[in-house]
């Protein structure tokens, strides 16, 4: 009919009419929907290059990675920066929303939640003087070590020189700058710290590494105790997407904080480097190819070796170590996780480790004889308990030499033989000896108060007839 507005132009001045008068209390709500800026209060201290500031800008690995995150998430960040102790603190008492560079501990566990995904790996380093002549832990006696107060290295250090009785003053400090300050002033004469932070430093305070590292550890993102879950999931879902792409954020920081520019003219030692290569190739192809097939012939003598080796330990029941006294880095042979009852993918060597099953009553011999053993006071012979984790005891045999260098412990070498069956058996007749011994002394007891039994009245009996012959 003309003049009558169809169906389609009324709906459409209807929904026109239905936006303008949507009340406000409906928008506002599908508004609140939307995820909003927030303002995250992050905690950071001089730990350079995983997190550190320069000209009052945070900097560093961490703070790539917040930024990366934060970009995508419509997060503000304000970094704060504070030493070690003041940070621990402060996330403690909620006075900050995520602290960057932290290890998990149990102790740190009662008052802040941890990231499951790590962005480094870190461990303990000493550091000391150029000068100076400490190169084993057993150097540290009677020294005077400056640690991190509160730090994960201090608490990894004081167990490490603890397990071998060693004695040496620690003085706190609240960040490693100090302490390689004073190490360099000779006011100290070791300095603790993480391994990274101290390799990148170690030049500037004139300073160098020792072998003695100790507390491997990853570090994380923490928040507080039941607080900013959603900050740790957010972040935790980010790491595990980027380790997997080394074009991430995550691998680009890395690259950009580990990699040191390349010096002047780098490009002409490399052409001169690959015409050595290159010649150099040419002319020991013919004796690479000789000593490859020599290697071939010693790898197959070798596991022919190694085979014949294992099945005369297992034989025996017999399993061998190795420590290197001044790294401590120890080797177990498959056979002495037979022994122990503990499991290789699981359990690493290690001194902790392997005291953790000796029997408490034996463990204080053992630590006697060992070290006894590496100052050089004869070899180590010792038996003992263990109790594997499903309760039942072992009897246990070692034996081990130390190897010295320069009159210092240099390597532990030694065996472990499981002596159990021998054990019991000499116990069984130990007991059996002594039942017969009883048995004996009671026979012995029992014919000699026969004996009297009898003699008694035969006495009597002869002392009548003797009467009688002389009526």
């Amino acid at each position: 009919m003309a003049g009558t507005p169809n169906l389609r132009t009324i709906f459409f001045w209807l929904t026109i009419l239905f936006l303008v008068t949507l009340p406000a209390e409906i928008l506002s709500a599908f508004e609140a929907d939307r995820p909003a800026s927030r303002t995250l209060r992050v905690g950071i201290f001089e730990n350079y290059p995983i997190v550190f500031q320069e000209e009052k800008n945070a900097r560093g690995i961490y703070i790539d990675l917040l930024k990366a995150v934060a970009q995508r998430e419509g997060w503000n960040l304000e970094f704060e920066l504070n030493s070690w102790p003041e940070g621990i603190e402060k996330i403690r008492n909620n006075e900050l929303d995520l602290l960057t560079s932290v290890a998990f501990s149990e102790d740190r566990a009662r008052f802040m939640d941890f990231s499951k995904e790590f962005v480094i790996n870190n461990w303990g380093q000493v550091f000391v003087p150029g000068s100076s002549s400490i190169t084993s832990v057993f150097d540290l006696k009677n020294k005077k070590i400056g640690i991190l107060d509160r730090g994960l290295t201090a608490s990894g250090f004081v167990n490490l020189v603890r397990s071998f009785n060693i004695s040496c003053e620690t003085v706190s400090y609240p960040s490693y700058a100090n302490i390689f300050t004073d190490v360099g002033t000779g006011k100290l004469d070791a300095g603790v710290t993480n391994s990274i932070w101290g390799a990148m430093s170690k030049r500037d305070a004139g300073l160098i590494e020792t072998p003695i590292v100790f507390s491997p550890f990853e570090l994380r993102f923490a928040v507080p105790k039941g607080r900013n879950s959603a900050i740790l999931t957010t972040l935790d879902l980010y790491l595990q997407n980027w380790k997997k792409d080394p074009g991430s954020p995550y691998s680009l920081a890395l690259n950009k904080w580990f990699s040191s520019p390349p010096p002047p003219h780098s490009h002409k030692l490399l052409l001169i480097a690959l015409a050595a290569t290159m010649a150099g190739s040419l002319s020991i192809f013919g004796w690479t190819f000789f000593l490859k097939k020599q290697v071939q012939k010693k790898t197959l003598e070798l596991r022919q070796a190694n085979y014949q080796l294992h099945k005369a330990q297992e034989m025996a029941s017999m399993g061998n170590f190795f420590v290197d006294l001044q790294t401590m880095q120890h080797s177990w042979s498959d056979q002495i996780y037979t022994i122990l009852g503990l499991d290789r993918d699981k359990v690493p060597p290690s001194r902790a480790n392997y005291h953790a099953v000796v029997h408490p009553e034996d463990l204080p011999r053992i630590q006697d004889v060992g070290s006894r053993a590496i100052k050089g006071q004869g070899p180590m012979q010792t038996e003992y308990r263990i109790i594997l984790p499903d309760g039942r005891i072992k009897y246990l045999h070692t034996g081990a030499v130390v190897e010295f260098e320069n009159d210092r412990p240099r390597f532990l070498f030694g065996f472990t033989q499981d002596i159990t069956q021998t054990t019991l058996l000499q116990q069984e007749l130990r007991r059996a000896q002594k039942q017969e011994q009883s048995a004996n002394r009671a026979k012995s007891e029992f014919l000699a108060n026969m004996s009297h039994e009898i003699r008694t009245p035969l006495n009597g009996t002869l002392g009548m007839l003797q009467l009688l012959k002389d009526t």
